[in-house]
């Protein structure tokens, strides 16, 4: 598997456990928006 793909996949565990936490979808988009720029 391929190193993108692992940090795609945890990004998108990372998003589920933002909105089951309940934050609101301008906080999920920020925290998204922030890791993806910080692993590239």
């Amino acid at each position: 598997m391929k190193l993108q793909s692992i940090i795609e996949k945890q990004i998108q565990k990372f998003r589920k456990y933002l909105v089951n936490e309940e934050k609101s979808d301008a906080t999920i988009e920020k925290c998204i928006r922030d890791v993806t720029a910080f692993v590239k």
